[in-house]
């Protein structure tokens, strides 16, 4: 059932409409028709805080960036945690990641329990291991042999000699790659090898987990819209978000009127807000 609030909303919207003509076409106030100044102040768009358990259940929340939509996406289609990867590195500290906040989302006809997880600087690990060539008496006093290793080890072995052997941020590494932490240099029946490994350090971040899931009756759903907010308006919707409200110009108006037609909220990474489209004066 819709809020008070988004009724309110509709009804600012319309009213906006109703008055645009006084407004020139590029947005501009329109001239004064009497020596009190314009007619018809400029609209406001207003963004108020909310929780995000507090969202009802069936309303559709749109997210403000593209790096947002590419998360939820990515998420609906791996089987674990997602990186939120962002213009810059999320710090955890900055709040948690409100997707992960809702109940479930529903996104593409489809559901999904949510989860949000953080990670702080070097909390987490990468490692590549690659080999180069070297002369055969260079290895000598510590070296691990090709025939002495498991068929796991092997594997490891191979992708060493191919073209490397990769653990990610979110991979556990197992004991087959213990002999080539332990030694330098591996050996085969073709040749020498100097083990090398690099390890990587993750940045702050946020991860999104989304698992298909079949709700109880009275659960949250939030829908999360297909399309981020345009990017024509982005600044000014993050703006409202930052300060409670921003006046617009009536270009922009029309843009966040079409766009938030059936939207009622916006989310960021760390915060979601309920949008009203309305008159200064209001």
């Amino acid at each position: 059932m819709p809020s008070r609030r988004s009724l309110l909303r509709t009804g600012g919207v319309l009213t906006a409409l109703a008055v645009a003509g006084c407004q020139s076409e590029d947005g501009a106030p329109g001239e004064p028709t009497s020596d009190r100044g314009p007619t018809v102040r400029p609209n406001r768009l207003r963004a108020t805080p909310v929780r995000p358990g507090a969202v009802e259940t069936g309303s559709t929340v749109a997210v403000l960036t593209p790096a947002l939509l590419e998360l939820v996406r990515e998420a609906t289609a791996t089987d674990g945690r997602v990186d939120f990867h962002a213009e810059r590195p999320a710090d955890p500290q900055d709040g948690r990641l409100v997707l992960g906040s809702f109940s479930a989302l529903q996104f593409d006809g489809e559901t999904y329990a949510a989860s949000a997880t953080a990670a702080g600087f070097a909390s987490e690990a990468s490692y590549r291991y690659t080999v180069d060539a070297v002369e055969a008496s260079a290895d000598d006093g510590d070296t691990v042999r090709y025939g002495s290793l498991n068929d796991a080890e092997r594997a490891v072995a191979d992708a060493m000699l191919d073209d490397g052997y990769s653990v990610g941020f979110h991979e556990e590494k197992t004991a087959a790659t213990d002999p080539f932490d332990e030694h330098q240099f591996l050996r085969t029946d073709s040749g020498s090898y100097r083990i090398r490994v690099v390890v990587g350090d993750s940045a702050p971040h946020h991860m999104l987990t989304l698992t298909p899931t079949a709700p109880d009756a009275g659960t949250q759903v939030v829908t999360v819209a297909d399309r981020p907010v345009p990017e024509r308006v982005r600044d000014v919707v993050r703006q409202a978000v930052g300060e409670g409200a921003v006046d617009l110009t009536d270009g922009k108006r029309r843009t966040l009127a079409s766009f938030f037609e059936g939207i009622g909220y916006v989310a960021t990474a760390t915060s979601v807000a309920e949008i009203e489209i309305g008159s200064a004066g209001g």
